[in-house]
């Protein structure tokens, strides 16, 4: 990378960080009880076709162990936020998920410089969408005002700038937000209104194929979930590389494909 960080603003990355799923898998937290019905081993597939897909895409990948402390724990996206030179290790909003931090902190040390949030507040990755040298923090129901501030905060003393957007519905700002190219995004109409993203190119995901606007923009290729046909062929009647990818069991557990990895 770049001294000035252009190549991880333009969303071009060399490592990464996943962790497999374990048995726990069916003890994550899901907003209506479907986690308990995920099949483990295809889980298993699903995950290492995600993980060999990042990896043909030139991303060398860090694998951090499953703990079975922590159901949650392959949703590693939220448990730590990059920055072009250092990685902010956060504090999740779910009590039970605050120990997940501590073996990706480890993991991601011998790379990048750490900052870790204070208590105070509390922040997922999953609410934090960049665009350019502009992050979108979501205040969500895992994210709060103070959390969101801090990081913030964080943000500016590193050289970028940042919007608080409101996240009224959904899990987090990129279940329903990602972005495509640091002037282009993917998302549901209801959340494209909002002003953080006047003037910003915008790929609208149809209401009955949801899931498939969190995606995952990676090395000039495009991943969405597979199963949704018309997102497919929107992004790539814009020109964009789509590779599709199905992980319909971690969707049981809420999860969506920016929540399998963090990238830098």
């Amino acid at each position: 990378m770049r001294k000035d960080g252009s190549d991880f603003f333009a969303y071009r990355y060399t490592r990464g960080i996943v962790r497999c799923p374990g048995p726990e898998l069916t003890g994550a937290l899901s907003r209506n009880g479907a986690a308990a019905a995920i099949d483990v081993e295809q889980a298993r597939t699903q995950h290492a076709r995600y993980v060999k897909i990042l990896e043909g895409l030139g991303i060398d990948l860090i694998h951090v162990p499953a703990d079975p402390a922590f159901p949650d724990g392959c949703f590693v996206e939220d448990t730590c936020v990059m920055l072009p030179q250092i990685a902010v290790i956060t504090a999740p909003g779910a009590p039970s998920r605050r120990g997940e931090s501590l073996s990706v902190q480890q993991a991601v040390a011998p790379h990048r410089e750490i900052r870790r949030m204070t208590d105070a507040g509390t922040l997922d990755g999953g609410d934090v969408l960049r665009l350019a040298r502009t992050y979108l923090i979501g205040r969500s129901g895992r994210t709060n005002a103070e959390g969101a501030e801090e990081l913030g905060r964080i943000v500016k003393q590193n050289g970028a700038d940042y919007r608080i957007v409101d996240v009224a519905q959904g899990l987090h700002l990129k279940s329903a937000v990602t972005p495509l190219a640091p002037d282009t995004v993917l998302g549901l109409s209801s959340f494209l209104g909002d002003r953080a993203f006047t003037d910003i190119k915008k790929i609208v995901v149809p209401e009955d194929e949801a899931p498939a606007a969190c995606a995952v923009a990676a090395n000039g290729t495009v991943i969405v979930a597979d199963g949704f046909p018309e997102t497919r062929q929107r992004l790539e009647r814009a020109g964009f590389s789509v590779i599709a990818c199905d992980i319909s069991e971690f969707a049981k557990a809420d999860g969506g494909l920016t929540c399998l990895s963090v990238l830098w």
